[in-house]
């Protein structure tokens, strides 16, 4: 039976290794060496090798390193790597063997799952104090530019997995209580693959950095931390055409001391911990430090071939400061008004704070090129109106292709002037499509979202009306304590849209 599976055409052994699991293509491929051979040249077998997740542990970087280390290795088919930072988070073990009746075997096992990750989390201290991690990842991408199949790699994501309520579960970041842990491996994990790039110089189109992992971004300071002048690392990100990145608030600790607090539900929580707040002159010159802003354009300024970007404002809790957090104003402009832009052809802006006019002078020195745009989750600010960004892309000089709105906010003045109401953004023109907000005193057909695809649909013009939307419904946090859950959902906006708690 092997003899005839051999001497079948090799379309048809690599449509039937299309079916097949990794695992099950590797025991085939031990049963006859020429079977081997005709699957390790089909194309089925290098989608499976493809891509790779690797832990940002010592012992995966190195498995990995001499995966690639030898030509034909299978390690060097690998053409999209995932990088996880991995988050030891000892809080709800401590707890549970802090509570539980001793000489059970539920303490017991607690005990031994806490002691594994507590040992884990020192032995990446030290491999991140010592830098060996992006030795590792350096020498992986300098063997993939050796060996591999396309001498680079067609798109490099960052994400993030927590190891909380034992030693074997790996959960998303949701579900990973401690944010500010999940936090702090996402920057380090963003540093680590910079540096790699930065000492290996190697091509790489894709870059996804935390974009489509929730509750999970990089601090909007982190960047400016990274030397771009290093010319593998230019060399490296002027190569990129994609970009997508999610990037928070600043954090800022509020109190005068470290509690230790990291947002789970498991912190310990002692009442005099309500006290020693920081004045908010502090922690206002904190947040507008040049590096809370400085970092993003950067970053961007080095993708100078860049095609597609999409980039996400993740915003963390408000903070009791005099502007009432106005700092988050600038980023849009920070990024817009630089000098040169890329030649985007796609855009995607999401979470972002904006007035018209930046938006519509972004839009009109992309016109040459730009042909796909994407407005989520936008707040308009002072007074202004959507109407005049919805002409311009209506327009034959916008030149658009692919148009999508969805969840937009205006400003409604209050009785003392100031612009701190919302309201949605209620589409009337569009067909066949049900409204995310559902009430009484709204229509029961339209849209909160437009989704248009050539130039005969985007042509036609947005008819839109504006309703309040109380914070509530909006998906706006409470003000609870860092260790309560939320009584309710988030009914628009979703999780993936605000910081945590």
């Amino acid at each position: 039976m092997m003899s005839t599976l051999e001497q079948c055409p090799a379309e048809i052994v690599d449509n039937i290794v299309s079916f097949l699991s990794l695992r099950d293509i590797c025991n085939l491929s031990l049963t006859n060496r020429g079977i081997a051979l005709r699957i390790s040249s089909g194309p089925s077998l290098r989608s499976h090798l493809g891509q790779k997740h690797v832990d940002v542990t010592e012992r995966s970087l190195r498995a990995l390193a001499e995966a690639t280390a030898r030509p034909g290795q299978l390690g060097c088919f690998i053409q999209d790597l995932v990088l996880v930072g991995v988050v030891n988070n000892t809080k709800f073990l401590t707890q549970e063997v802090k509570y539980t009746a001793e000489g059970t075997a539920e303490r017991a096992k607690a005990q031994q799952d806490l002691e594994i990750l507590t040992r884990r989390q020192k032995e990446y201290e030290t491999l991140h104090a010592s830098g060996c991690n992006i030795i590792l990842l350096s020498q992986i991408f300098r063997n993939l530019m050796a060996h591999g199949r396309h001498r680079g790699l067609r798109s490099l994501s960052l994400t993030v997995v927590v190891y909380r309520e034992d030693t074997q579960t790996r959960l998303p970041p949701t579900d990973g209580g401690g944010w500010t842990l999940i936090w702090q491996a996402a920057a380090d994990t963003f540093h680590t693959a910079l540096a790699a790039l930065a000492a290996s110089g190697i091509a790489v189109q894709s870059l996804d950095i935390y974009n489509g992992v929730e509750r999970c971004s990089l601090a909007c300071n982190e960047p400016s931390a990274v030397n771009f002048e290093f010319n593998a690392l230019a060399t490296s990100l002027a190569s990129l055409k994609t970009l997508a990145l999610s990037f928070s608030d600043r954090i800022i600790n509020t109190r005068t001391e470290d509690f230790g607090l990291t947002g789970d539900l498991a912190d310990e929580w002692e009442d005099h911990w309500e006290e020693g707040w920081r004045e908010p002159e502090d922690i206002e010159h904190e947040v507008y430090q040049e590096s809370t802003f400085s970092g993003l354009p950067d970053l961007l300024q080095r993708c100078r071939e860049l095609k597609s970007l999409e980039i996400h404002h993740y915003q963390l809790r408000d903070l009791e400061v005099s502007e009432h957090n106005r700092h988050r104003e600038r980023f849009f402009p920070c990024i817009a008004e630089m000098v040169p832009l890329p030649p985007l052809k796609r855009v995607v802006l999401r979470g972002f704070r904006v007035r018209s006019a930046d938006v519509l002078a972004f839009l009109r020195r992309l016109m040459p090129t730009l042909r796909e745009l994407s407005l989520r989750h936008l707040i308009l600010l002072e007074g202004a109106k959507f109407k005049p960004i919805f002409s311009y892309c209506t327009s034959e000089e916008a030149a658009l292709k692919r148009l999508y709105l969805d969840h937009l906010l205006e400003p409604v003045p209050t009785a003392s002037g100031a612009y701190s109401c919302r309201q949605l953004v209620y589409f009337t023109g569009e067909p066949n499509q049900e409204p995310k907000l559902r009430r009484r005193d709204l229509p029961p057909h339209g849209s909160n979202t437009v989704d248009r695809v050539g130039a005969t649909q985007i042509r036609r013009p947005i008819p839109y009306f504006s309703v309040f939307v109380p914070f509530r419904e909006r998906g706006r946090r409470p003000l609870f304590h860092p260790h309560t859950r939320l009584p309710y959902p988030l009914c628009l906006y979703g999780e993936e849209g605000y910081g945590p708690p």
